[in-house]
């Protein structure tokens, strides 16, 4: 048994900080802290997403340990679930239920030192070999997000907008675990295959990335290096080439078992033969294969490529690839994972409502990526062509796979897996999250029960389908949704949902006879292409009580957007396009996610003066004012004092709207 530590602190302090919350801090002269929501624990956080007996924290010989008690919804540290007792040091967060906490060490007293703690096989974050993180410090495990300097910046949208509060209400929220650094990847014709949301900004002593490199999952615990490992010298001649500070290394056992799997792999592909393995086969074909498996896995066992290795996990992962869709099979049939990314063989990263993590191990190679995919688009009913490049097909499973093949992608594929997000968001939850203040949410709530047309405009991680949703919510009517990202108005009887390809027949014929049914209004996610064109043309012909979404990065570009999809899929001229484009619509709401990765609505404007080549009449505005220690961004939301053209039509049908809350200034 260890000697105590004399260094060890006799005290610490731990900062809670709740979802929507302010900062509190509690002291303990303790060495170990239950947490829970009932009484009887030392910290009590009583939430019912908190387990009554959640997790334990330790301080022994100076070093502080975490253990989640079987918890029903899991304890994370720095983003990674945990599953074992983990290290964690001062400034480490650790996430329960709606609450992050942080230990803080008595005055005087000195962080612990760092020490290596093993990583379970599936909540880290595995990076190929030879890949370095872009913006990140190798440390203990812990990934950081740069400090912001609260007098630094203003808020830096990514796409999406962090949830601030009117005057009365300036948030100040912790920040929601950082997401992946991953840069969008299109396909030619801009199809958005993996969006992970938006780096944290870099910290100013980390090397620049090289213009060639691309993000890579920024949470890896350093491992030992295996210079022996052939997975850490299977690099290519652009990645040996590229500058690099350091190198990212997977723990020993991860890289053996890796290494392991692909050997497994390929010495039963070199039996069965590759093309066969393309070809769908039945049980009794398995059977016969089943002799391959035990003699590839003698073989290696002889040659000791096996030393140390489970053998019964190397074979199920192995018939898992060679026989099934590989790691992708058991996250298909998983309800609570939405979105899978697979960035080349070797990473592969799942969201759900626990937030991101990464599956290990991933597919041993791109020829077991390049089956996955075969097997998907077999899946959907409609074979994957040889000629075919990119991939789009719907999953009986409710996902929708977009892939771009090996060729295509120098030899690494990549490939999406994304179901419908169930959205319930209503407009109170919203205002109570800062995401709109309640001056903004009144307004639009007369302006949707008076039936006047709203377009919702954000990037593509802005979560505009949580205002899309919400707003549907607050009118009578029965809506028809015509949405393929996100389930809106989930379980209502009032719905009726549309299924519109691009390349239905008749497009505008169907929204008019849709817009024409009495007590009916159309909720539209996601604008684009001839079903555009239809709606606009419909809205220009006095269709009212619409709701519908542009993907875009401002109103600005909304409206290009728009103005684009006339011109290209109707012939209509530029300055026509413009101003049917911007008469169709009675106000326009943009909303983004900041940098703590809370959505906010920037602006509520209204479109009239656009049509005419002006500007957009701006309504309500969010003022950015600082970035609080914790990393919140915190501002305000007020009237700008322009009284919209809509209000005076809305009060003249009788809809109670105080023209008072447009007065300049006004939150």
């Amino acid at each position: 048994m260890a000697a105590p530590n004399p260094n060890s602190p006799t005290s610490f302090a731990i900062v809670i900080s709740e979802k929507g919350g302010a900062e509190r801090r509690q002291t303990f002269d303790r060495t170990e802290v239950r947490v829970g929501r009932v009484q009887g624990n030392e910290l009590m956080l009583p939430k019912g997403n908190v387990s009554k007996r959640h997790a334990q924290l330790a301080l022994r010989d100076g070093n502080f340990t975490i253990t989640d008690l079987n918890s029903t919804n899991g304890t994370y540290v720095n983003r990674r679930r945990i599953t074992q007792a983990t290290v964690v040091r001062a400034g480490d967060r650790i996430y329960i239920g709606d609450f992050v906490l942080r230990i803080e060490l008595a005055d005087g007293a000195e962080d612990a030192p760092p020490a290596s703690s093993s990583r379970s096989e599936s909540s880290g974050d595995p990076l190929t070999p030879g890949r370095e993180p872009i913006g990140v410090e190798e440390s203990s495990g812990a990934f950081e997000p740069a400090v912001v300097s609260p007098e630094a910046s203003a808020p830096e949208i990514t796409g999406s907008s962090p949830g601030l509060s009117s005057p009365g209400e300036r948030a100040s929220v912790p920040p929601a675990p950082p997401p992946f650094p991953a840069a969008p990847l299109r396909s030619p014709h801009g199809t958005l295959l993996h969006h992970g949301g938006v780096p944290p900004a870099p910290s100013a002593h980390l090397a620049p990335p090289a213009p060639s490199a691309r993000p890579a999952p920024p949470d890896l615990p350093s491992g030992p290096q295996s210079s022996s490992s052939s997975e850490a010298q299977e690099l290519s001649s652009s990645d040996r080439s590229a500058p690099r500070p350091r190198e990212w290394v997977l723990e020993a056992a991860t890289l053996a078992h890796r290494a392991g799997l692909r050997a497994l792999v390929q010495r039963v592909t070199d039996t069965i033969g590759a093309a066969t393995l393309l070809e769908p086969f039945d049980d009794n074909q398995r059977q016969r294969m089943e002799p391959a498996f035990l003699m590839a896995v003698s073989t290696l066992r002889s040659q000791g490529a096996l030393k140390e290795l489970d053998e019964e996990r190397l074979l199920g992962d192995a018939r898992a690839e060679l026989f099934g869709l590989g790691p992708l099979g058991p996250l298909l049939s998983d309800e609570d994972i939405t979105e899978v990314h697979v960035l080349g063989h070797g990473q592969l990263v799942v969201e759900s409502g626990a937030g991101r993590r990464a599956v290990e191990p991933p597919f041993s190679s791109e020829e077991s990526l390049e089956r996955a995919i075969v097997r998907l688009a077999r899946l959907s009913g409609r074979e994957a062509l040889a000629a075919e490049v990119t991939l789009e097909r719907q999953l009986p499973t409710g996902f929708k796979l977009r892939a771009v093949r090996g060729g295509l992608a120098g030899g690494r594929s990549l490939l999406t897996l994304k179901r419908p997000r169930c959205v319930t968001a209503v407009v109170d939850e919203l205002v109570r999250r800062g995401t709109v203040s309640r001056a903004i949410a009144t307004f639009l709530r007369h302006a949707v029960q008076g039936g006047a047309n709203v377009l919702v405009v954000g990037a593509r991680d802005a979560r505009a389908a949580d205002l899309l949703g919400a707003l549907a919510q607050l009118s009578d009517a029965h809506w028809v949704v015509v949405a393929e990202g996100s389930e809106l108005l989930p379980g209502d009887p009032r719905v009726t949902r549309l299924s519109l390809a691009s390349d239905t027949a008749d497009l505008q014929h169907i929204v008019s006879l849709v817009s024409d049914l009495s007590g009916t209004r159309l909720l539209v996610e996601d604008l684009n292409g001839p079903l555009a064109v239809a709606v606009l043309d419909r809205l220009v012909a006095g269709g009212s009580g619409l709701i519908a979404s542009v993907t875009a990065g401002s109103l600005e570009q909304a409206f290009g957007r728009l103005t684009s999809q006339l011109m290209s899929h109707a012939g209509v001229p530029l300055a026509a396009a413009r101003q049917q484009a911007a008469q169709a619509f009675d106000l326009v709401v943009e909303v983004a996610r900041l940098r703590d990765q809370r959505t906010r609505v920037l602006r509520v404007a209204e479109p009239a003066g656009f049509a005419q080549g002006g500007e957009l009449e701006e309504l309500f505005t969010f003022t950015f004012q600082r970035t609080a220690a914790g990393g919140a961004v915190e501002g305000t939301f007020s009237a700008t004092g322009v009284v919209p053209r809509v209000a005076q039509e809305l009060i003249a049908r009788g809809v109670p709207l105080d023209l008072g809350s447009f007065t300049r200034g006004q939150r």
